[in-house]
């Protein structure tokens, strides 16, 4: 269990985006998600930076069925500052998604995926 951050930049969190086959996860919980989200994002509510490897896994293995079968898939995870998205990050590194990116709080991603 630790604190995950490590935000992209936002060319490189520009650049995922703009790939036709890219995947958006909303890290946050599931009642911001509802009440708002970006159009076509999934939701894996991992409950905080501090969430568990454990826990984030389970979370992962539950919605394996909505992602991308090819690993190599560009894949944004946002939350509210970068905190709950970069534990999904490594959540999806672990079962071998190779080109997944922090896209730190969903105003910033919201706003780069705007202008795409």
């Amino acid at each position: 269990m630790g604190i995950c951050f490590g935000v992209a930049s936002k060319q490189k969190i520009a650049a995922a985006l703009a790939q036709d086959n890219v995947a958006i996860v909303d890290a946050r919980p599931q009642n911001k998600y509802e009440k708002k989200h970006i159009d076509g994002a999934l939701n894996l509510p991992v409950g905080g930076p501090m969430a568990s490897a454990a826990a984030v896994d389970k979370l992962v293995d539950g919605m394996l069925s909505n992602l991308p079968v090819d690993k190599s898939t560009p894949i944004v995870c946002y939350c509210e500052v970068g905190g709950e998205a970069a534990c999904a990050v490594k959540g999806l590194q672990r079962k071998g998604y190779t080109a997944v990116v922090n896209g730190g709080g969903y105003g910033a991603v919201a706003k780069i995926h705007a202008v795409k």
